[in-house]
C-alpha cells in the first residue's frame, strides 16, 4: 500500500502543477478532480484493492497562493461520520468502494444525496454540512484546499 500511495502523490503532485495558479478553491479542486481521475486509470488497472487493510496517509503540498492536504484513507469496516462541517474546500475521490454523502442544507426540502463509487468525485465547498456513510473495504482520497491570504496594496 505504501508504493501505491507513492505512486498517487507523484501522479497528483504533477497534476496540481499543471493547473493555472489563478485558479483557485473549489474550480480549482474540480479540475484537479478530472485530470485526477484520468491520471490514476493506469494504477486502478494495475491494483487490486480488496486485500488492503486499514492504513492513513497523509502528504501536503503548498505553493505562493494555496495549501493542499492529501489523505489516502483505506477502511475495512463500515463508517458513518453525521453532521460533519466541512471546514476547507473538499475533493473527496473514491478509489473503491463506495460513499453515499448527504449534503445537509438548512431546510429539509434542500437536502440531496450523493452515491460514489470507484474513480468517481466530488468537490464540496468550505462550510457545507454532511452526512458521510463509508461501505467496508473502501479506499477514499481526500484533498483540502486552503488559499493563502494575499495582502496586496494597490
Amino acid at each position: 500500500m505504501e508504493i501505491l500511495f507513492e505512486k498517487i502523490e507523484k501522479i497528483t503532485n504533477l497534476e496540481i502543477s499543471k493547473i493555472n495558479k489563478k485558479i483557485k478553491g473549489t474550480f480549482f479542486l474540480e479540475q484537479l478532480k478530472y485530470n485526477l481521475i484520468d491520471s490514476l486509470n493506469q494504477i486502478f488497472q494495475d491494483n487490486d484493492f480488496n486485500n488492503t487493510k486499514s492504513s492513513n496517509f497523509k502528504t501536503f503540498y503548498e505553493n505562493e497562493i494555496q495549501k493542499i492536504e492529501i489523505d489516502i484513507i483505506s477502511y475495512d469496516k463500515s463508517i458513518s461520520f453525521l453532521n460533519y462541517f466541512i471546514d476547507k474546500n473538499l475533493l473527496l475521490i473514491c478509489l473503491e468502494g463506495n460513499i453515499d454523502i448527504k449534503l445537509i442544507g438548512s431546510q429539509p426540502s434542500q437536502n440531496m444525496e450523493v452515491k460514489l463509487t470507484k474513480k468517481n468525485g466530488i468537490t464540496l465547498s468550505k462550510g457545507e454540512k454532511i452526512n458521510q456513510i463509508i461501505s467496508k473495504k473502501s479506499i477514499i482520497m481526500s484533498i483540502y484546499s486552503e488559499d493563502k491570504n494575499l495582502n496586496i496594496e494597490i
